[in-house]
């Protein structure tokens, strides 16, 4: 019996280890920003998809964007991926790199949590994340 407990306790850390900090996937079920069109990922400035006096939308059909324009960059509130297949990955970091979470196909997020909120710098669209 000890040695069974030895090994789920083994293997919860293998796999506690293999999660990178701050990696998320935010599904579907938040509305649909009528400003972000089809095969765009979109970076909001403001909470619930907004725009107002700092920033609008960014939207990319780009599938990789390195290093998003200012004032989108370090500065996003709430994001959306409006591609119907695939996942889009946010990244803390300009060139991918950082931390991230990720996007459902048609999926978003209205108010990103603290350790997501203006953090993003790049992005990329990938069939799994």
């Amino acid at each position: 019996m000890r040695t069974k407990f030895m090994g789920l306790t083994i293997l919860a850390a293998v796999i506690a280890i293999s999660v990178p900090a701050f990696a998320h996937v935010y599904g579907a079920g938040n509305p649909n920003p009528t400003n972000c069109p089809n095969g765009n990922v979109c970076v909001y400035v403001y909470d619930n998809y907004g725009v107002g006096a700092l920033g609008g939308v960014y939207a990319s059909g780009n599938g990789e964007v390195d290093d998003w324009p200012e004032p989108h960059r370090d500065s996003d509130n709430s994001a959306f991926n409006d591609w119907d297949v695939n996942q889009a990955r946010f990244y803390e970091g300009v060139n991918q790199t950082g931390g991230w979470y990720c996007l459902n196909p048609n999926g978003g997020n209205q108010n990103l949590p603290f350790h997501h909120d203006n953090q993003g710098n790049s992005h990329l669209v990938l069939v799994s994340c």
